[in-house]
């Protein structure tokens, strides 16, 4: 594959970026259908006239349907992006990406999608399909699969194909609730995604915040406990990396604490810990849930995109060392660069 590519670059060098825009305009017809030549144009950022004759080739191969409700895939249209997935991968040396970040950065392994969520949001779907496919791949029956909250894990719990047998997998919150949009929140995840794997789930029912004598009191209640308990057992975590900065502002943080994370230099934040470039928890959100330093022994998988969490990212591989990670190109390139400086 990769001798086939370099010819076709040495004597076609066009033919490769011409199959990547046709790569995405397919892949963005089938996660936005239906969807009109205007919006495919805007949302990537391609001139109208250059859309409108690459859908007219695409329409005349049989690849879409374009009708008055706006332009859909065909079957042979969806087969297709599935058969050229490997090809693009080759031709942007994502599978060079994902050896370098394993070969330089303490993790487990590495998947990275092609695309950047910070230009194309739609990219953003891609990475939740890779990341259910690469949880589908580490569960087990009987396991106890813990799962944060945030955008990204709503769009991987839908990602994930309606299972038509049960699983024994139970599935729930990694930690207390998250004052934030009932559709992202652990607990919304937790059911959405348990339901289409064919599992159980529990959720757990303890909001961000809390006074230190009142979270006390909570943490002896018997049911917090049996959560924690089960927490505690989980073999495969799942979770999304944010930025401190971001994070802090949609827990809704004092001025003080702001202040506090940007002096101590924050970068990143999972499971509600604040950690700095060095992977050193800077500041912990009070609510109760899964402790990061018991990891140990869990299969850990960690799924984000966009290149400003590239330093929050490589924190995170030094705050919790051996996890699985899923990335858009955008932020695997970024933190390839990042990891290049570290060594030199």
């Amino acid at each position: 594959m990769e001798k086939l590519i370099a010819l076709e670059r040495l004597i076609v060098p066009e033919m490769g970026e011409l199959l990547y825009l046709r790569y995405l305009i397919l892949r963005h017809i089938f996660f936005s259908q239906p969807v009109g030549r205007r919006t495919l144009a805007a949302d990537l950022d391609l001139q109208e006239r250059q859309v409108r004759r690459e859908v007219e080739l695409l329409r005349r191969q049989g690849l879409i349907l374009v009708s008055n409700l706006g332009i859909l895939i065909t079957d042979e249209g969806k087969s297709l992006l599935r058969e050229i997935e490997e090809y693009i991968r080759h031709f942007r040396g994502l599978n060079q990406l994902e050896e370098q970040i394993k070969k330089s950065a303490n993790v487990a392994n590495a998947y990275v999608i092609a695309g950047d969520v910070d230009s194309n949001p739609i990219v953003l779907k891609t990475l939740a399909r890779k990341a259910a496919e690469v949880l589908l791949a580490h569960l087990r029956e009987g396991d106890i699969l813990a799962i944060s909250g945030g955008t990204t894990m709503a769009e991987v719990a839908a990602a994930l194909p309606p299972s038509g047998k049960r699983r024994e997998v139970l599935v729930i919150p990694a930690r207390g609730g998250l004052t934030e949009n009932v559709e992202i929140q652990a607990n919304t995840v937790t059911a959405a995604l348990a339901k289409n794997l064919g599992g159980r789930y529990r959720l757990f029912h303890l909001p961000d915040g809390l006074e230190k004598d009142v979270l006390e009191k909570l943490l002896s209640e018997p049911t917090i406990r049996e959560h924690l308990d089960l927490i505690q057992k989980a073999r495969v975590v799942l979770h999304g990396i944010g930025t401190a900065e971001n994070m802090a502002k949609r827990r809704g943080f004092s001025t003080n604490v702001l202040s506090e994370l940007q002096r101590k230099d924050a970068v990143g934040e999972v499971f509600g810990y604040y950690y700095d470039s060095h992977g050193q928890v800077v500041h912990a959100a009070s609510s109760a849930g899964l402790q990061i330093d018991k990891l140990d022994g869990k299969e850990v998988i960690a799924v984000a995109g966009g290149k400003q969490k590239a330093a929050a990212i490589l924190a995170a591989t030094l705050l919790i060392p051996g996890q699985t990670l899923v990335l858009d190109e955008g932020v695997a390139a970024e933190l390839v660069e990042l990891l290049q400086v570290g060594i030199n």
